[in-house]
């Protein structure tokens, strides 16, 4: 008997520190691979989730980090596949819930969108990413009401989330209070933690032109285009300005001026 139980015993230590090497190479690898990423090396990231896979591993951070990969460089059906395997596999965590609910919105496909972000509410009522998507889920509904109470609910829990902030702004522009959407970009302008603000600034300029306050709206995308001289879009948005005052020169100009900037610009945001 005393044989049998130090046999056990070090079959046990033979596993303990199998399956430690087995998940620091796992996690070396997912380093790896996310360091590639943030240098803009995505197919050899690519590559190392692709190895993993065909190891047979089986991790949610593996099935997660190469779906939102996917995801990021319109690889769908490949994202998907995924995110279905991990759910079925880690049906507690949320991300990727929202994950796949995001790309069924992008694909129209709303009410699977839908039926996925209430099973991530239900698994956790008070995580606010999952409301901040319902609230982008329910305006491509357009369900203005349900829109803006999800993205109140995702505020008052992270109150410090500019992004849930700027998309209300957006809804309260969409239903015309114009005023009110001014109201809170003026304050994220203000706030001295947003180092970038250019998106905020655009639509900015977007209520005042929708508000009838043409020069305020011109002003506010000079300033832009002073402060940030590459974003392209302050251009475009201009340019239409312009042409909705006839003034079709300086439109011209500012229009070419932006697709320059946009034809040298490699398009980042799927990397």
């Amino acid at each position: 008997m005393k044989g049998f139980g130090v046999n056990k015993n070090t079959n046990l230590r033979k596993l303990y520190n199998s399956t430690n090497d087995k998940n620091l190479y796992l996690k070396d690898k997912l380093n790896l691979a996310k360091n590639y990423i943030e240098t803009k090396k995505i197919l050899l990231a690519e590559k190392i989730y692709v190895q993993l896979i065909q190891e047979g591993v089986q991790s949610y951070d593996l099935f997660f980090s190469y779906a939102l990969l996917s995801r990021n460089n319109l690889k769908f059906k490949v994202a998907k596949s995924l995110l279905n395997k991990s759910i079925s596999k880690y049906p507690t965590k949320i991300d990727q819930y929202i994950l796949l609910a995001e790309i069924c919105r992008l694909e129209k496909k709303f009410p699977i969108a839908l039926d996925l972000l209430l099973i991530a509410r239900k698994i956790n009522p008070r995580n606010a990413n999952t409301l901040y998507n319902l609230s982008l889920l329910y305006r491509d509904l357009d369900s203005k009401e349900n829109s803006l109470s999800n993205v109140n609910q995702a505020i008052r829990l992270i109150p410090n989330n500019y992004v849930y902030k700027l998309l209300k702004a957006d809804l309260l522009k969409d239903q015309h209070d114009f005023e009110g959407s001014r109201l809170l970009l003026k304050e994220l302008y203000s706030n001295k933690n947003i180092k970038d603000k250019k998106d905020i600034l655009l639509m900015l300029s977007t209520v005042e032109r929708l508000d009838s306050n043409l020069l305020v709206s011109e002003e506010i995308l000079l300033e832009t285009i002073k402060f940030y001289p590459k974003f392209s879009q302050a251009y475009l948005n201009l340019s239409d300005l312009y042409f909705e005052q006839k003034l079709s020169i300086k439109a011209k100009e500012i229009l070419l001026r932006g697709l320059e900037i946009k034809s040298t610009i490699m398009p980042e945001m799927y990397v």
